[in-house]
C-alpha cells in the first residue's frame, strides 16, 4: 500500500477497498486500487495536493452532507470527482486542443487561460450592465464553470509566474462579480483551495506541473475507468437502486430553458451521451402557453443528497425538466396538480401525471423508477409521430389530448390523430 499522509484514514480507505474488492473481485487489494484510490486524497483531512485531490475536495464541500461521509458516499465522491475530469478533459481539448500535453502553447504558454479569463471578464462586464435583469443562478453558475477551465488549464500550463498572473485575473473578477450583484461565495472557495496546488508549484513548478500532467493522462487512458460505476451504484445490494429517490426544485423565472439544457448536456453527458433534442423544450413552453403561465411552474430534478441517483435510464433524473400545472375549481380551492416530466435528450420518454387520474401525487410518482411510476398511473409517451406529423408537434398535441379527455381514458386509452385536422384524440 502507498504511503498516506499522518493524518489520513488508514480504516477509511480499507472500507472503501472492501467495497470495491466486492463488487469487483479481481481488484481485491491490489497495489494498482490501493494506489489510484489515493489520487483522491479523500482519507486525509490535509490540504489537496493534485489535481483530483482537489476536484474531490470541492465536491465534497458543495455537494456533500456536513460531517463524516459514509463509506459508500466516499466512493461515490471518488467516481463523480472521475467524471468530472474526463468531461472537463474533452471540452478543453475540444476547445483548445491537447491543452495537458508538454508544450502545448509553446512561445504562449498562458494564451488559452487568458482567453477564457477574457471571456469570463467580458460576461462579467455584461452582467455589470444588466444588473438589475441578470439571473444570478445562471451567472453563479457560469462563474464556476469557466473558473473550473481556468484552473485546470493554469495548473497544467507552463505560464511563468502563474500564481501572479492567476491572482491578477481573480482580483478583477471578484471585483465586477460584487459589482454585478452575482455572489462569490462559491467562486471563492474554489479559488481559495487551489492555493496548496500553487504554492507547490511555486516551490517546484517542473514536478508540479507533472504531476497534473499525469493525472489528466491517465484520465485519458482509462486508468481510473473502473471507479466510475459507483457514481450510480456498487450493486443493487448495496444501494437499493428500488428505493432512489429524486427531489426537485423550481427554476427561477427568466430561466432560458435552452442555455439551461446545453449548460447541464456538457457537465453530464461526455461526447458520446445522448445528443440534445432542444425540440423538446418548445414542447415544455407550448404547453406552458396552453396551460396559462400562472397556472404552471417550472422545476427540475436534482439527484437527493440521501440516496443515490439511479442509471441513465431507471429513473426520472436530474437531466428532466417538470411543468407542473395547477387546478383551481370554481370556488377558487385548489384541487391538485398535474405534472408533465421532459427530458432535453433524445431517446429520453416524456412522462404525464393527472391528478386526477391517480392514486399518489406527481412528486410521489416521479421520485420512483421509470417503469414504477408508469405502473402508478404515470403515461409514458416517446418523441413520435405518424405520416405528416413533425414528432414535436405530435408529442405536444398527444399530451393536450390527454389532459382534456376523462380520467379512465388517461388510464386506458390511445391517443389517435383526429382525420382532417391537426389535433389527437384519446379513444
Amino acid at each position: 500500500m502507498q504511503n498516506l499522509p499522518h493524518t489520513a484514514s488508514t480504516d477509511l480507505l480499507d472500507q472503501v477497498a472492501d467495497l470495491i474488492a466486492e463488487d469487483q473481485p479481481h481488484r481485491a487489494y491490489t497495489d494498482e486500487t490501493w494506489t489510484t484510490l489515493g489520487h483522491f486524497e479523500a482519507f486525509s483531512v490535509e490540504m489537496p495536493q493534485s489535481y483530483l485531490g482537489y476536484r474531490y475536495r470541492l465536491r465534497v464541500l458543495f455537494d456533500g452532507q456536513r460531517g463524516s461521509l459514509p463509506t459508500v458516499d466516499v466512493l461515490r465522491f471518488i467516481a463523480m470527482t472521475v467524471d468530472d475530469g474526463r468531461t472537463l478533459r474533452q471540452h478543453l481539448t475540444k476547445k483548445y486542443g491537447s491543452f495537458d500535453e508538454p508544450g502545448f502553447g509553446d512561445g504562449q504558454p498562458d494564451k488559452a487561460y487568458v482567453d477564457e479569463a477574457t471571456e469570463l471578464l467580458a460576461k462579467v462586464e455584461s452582467w455589470e450592465r444588466w444588473k438589475h435583469g441578470v439571473d444570478t443562478i445562471t451567472a453563479q453558475s457560469e462563474t464556476l464553470s469557466h473558473l473550473e477551465n481556468m484552473i485546470a488549464l493554469l495548473l497544467v500550463s507552463d505560464i511563468p509566474d502563474a500564481s501572479e498572473v492567476h491572482d491578477y485575473f481573480m482580483t478583477e473578477i471578484f471585483k465586477r462579480l460584487d459589482e454585478a450583484g452575482v455572489s462569490t461565495t462559491r467562486a471563492f472557495i474554489t479559488n481559495a483551495l487551489l492555493q496548496t496546488l500553487l504554492d507547490d508549484r511555486a516551490h517546484d513548478p517542473g514536478r508540479a506541473v507533472q504531476k497534473i500532467r499525469d493525472q489528466f493522462r491517465d484520465l485519458r487512458e482509462g486508468r481510473y475507468e473502473f471507479l466510475r460505476r459507483y457514481e450510480d451504484s456498487l450493486t443493487r445490494r448495496k444501494f437499493e437502486l428500488e428505493e432512489e429517490r429524486i427531489d426537485f426544485e423550481v427554476l427561477p423565472p427568466g430561466t432560458d430553458l435552452e442555455e439551461h439544457a446545453r449548460r447541464e448536456h456538457r457537465r453530464t453527458a461526455p461526447n458520446s451521451g445522448p445528443r440534445l433534442a432542444p425540440e423538446k423544450l418548445q414542447v415544455l413552453k407550448d404547453l406552458e402557453q396552453h396551460f396559462g403561465p400562472d397556472r404552471c411552474q417550472r422545476l427540475r430534478g436534482i439527484p437527493s443528497r440521501n440516496n443515490l441517483a439511479g442509471p441513465f435510464d431507471s429513473n426520472i433524473n436530474g437531466s428532466y425538466l417538470v411543468l407542473v400545472i395547477r387546478h383551481i375549481d370554481r370556488n377558487g380551492r385548489h384541487v391538485g396538480d398535474d405534472a408533465i416530466a421532459i427530458s432535453p435528450l433524445a431517446g429520453q420518454a416524456t412522462f404525464y401525471v393527472r391528478h386526477d387520474a391517480v392514486d399518489h401525487s406527481w412528486k410521489e410518482i416521479f421520485s420512483y423508477p421509470k417503469r414504477d411510476a408508469t405502473a402508478m398511473g404515470a403515461r409514458r409517451l416517446l418523441l413520435k409521430g405518424g405520416t405528416g406529423w413533425d414528432p414535436a408537434t405530435a408529442l405536444r398535441e398527444r399530451l393536450i389530448a390527454l389532459a382534456q379527455c376523462s380520467p379512465h381514458r388517461f388510464r386506458e386509452g390511445t391517443p389517435i390523430p383526429v382525420p382532417g385536422a391537426h389535433k389527437y384524440t384519446v379513444t
